[in-house]
């Protein structure tokens, strides 16, 4: 048997997912340059986690400034994620190129899914980030942390922002803005995942919304990993962030695929 075969005649399809999530990314992420990249990735992040971590150590103790380090460094993957893959999104439609993309022949879950591939790597750098200057500035520790497990929540996170990225860009093409919902969307994920806020502590039951959201979960989970809580410890709030983020790819495919047919009957959609 020829194992070689298959790997060769998989290679020009994998070829074609590189090329389509680079070219989205380098064509219609406008952060893409030093001065934005640079501030939104690494200094944003940071001066972030400082901000809230410095007003919890004076306003009520050691305990809260380490509970919103932690908090604050999981919002920084919603963070970068959604600016970029909303961006993205509703740049294709003022710049007029979406009505070549839906006369395309191709792949249309592969088209949708590749958007979010390159934005992942700069959640992790913003991650990184957070915890670097959380580390060197405000003299967090993290030794008790269980590493693998860490990582493993942080990545669940970055599937489930994605996966809620690309539902929510869908909006940003039929409302021709995505800044709104990128606003309303860090602010959801700041009320209601427990970032900040303790969702018990949330007035007539609000604390629920965190349910549907991505973050909310593997933030349970990352605060336990960070006690030390071993991967199979946490493995059932990362199985939920985990169907979070496959509801938002079915419903987010399904938004997509509505739009293109919306515009195919129509002739909308080609420019704002």
């Amino acid at each position: 048997m020829n194992v070689a075969y298959p790997i060769q005649s998989a290679l020009p399809g994998l070829t074609t997912l590189a090329r389509q999530a680079y070219l989205s990314y380098k064509g219609q992420f406008l952060w893409l340059n030093w001065p934005a990249y640079v501030s939104n990735v690494f200094l944003r992040p940071g001066l972030i986690v400082a901000m809230y971590s410095l007003t919890g150590q004076f306003a009520r103790g050691p305990a809260a400034a380490e509970a919103y380090v932690i908090g604050l460094t999981a919002y920084a993957v919603p963070g970068i994620l959604m600016g970029g893959i909303l961006q993205s999104f509703y740049y294709e439609r003022s710049w007029g190129t979406i009505a070549f993309f839906f006369a395309s022949r191709g792949g249309r879950l592969d088209s949708f899914l590749t958007r979010g591939v390159l934005h992942i790597p700069n959640a992790a750098l913003a991650v990184i980030a957070g915890i670097v200057f959380a580390a060197v500035f405000l003299h967090a520790s993290y030794a008790g942390a269980n590493w693998p497990a860490v990582v493993a929540c942080y990545a669940l996170m970055a599937f489930a922002s994605t996966a809620c990225a690309l539902c929510l860009a869908n909006l940003s093409i039929v409302l021709r803005d995505w800044q709104s919902l990128y606003s309303l969307a860090l602010t959801s994920f700041l009320v209601f995942s427990g970032v900040i806020i303790p969702r018990g502590d949330l007035p007539l039951g609000l604390g629920a919304i965190g349910d549907a959201l991505p973050v909310t979960h593997a933030l349970d989970a990352l605060r336990e990993a960070y006690a030390g809580a071993s991967l199979s410890a946490v493995s059932d709030d990362l199985a939920l962030e985990a169907l979070v983020g496959i509801a938002y790819v079915v419903i987010g495919y399904g938004l997509f695929r509505a739009v293109e047919a919306y515009a195919r009957r129509s002739g909308a959609y080609d420019s704002v």
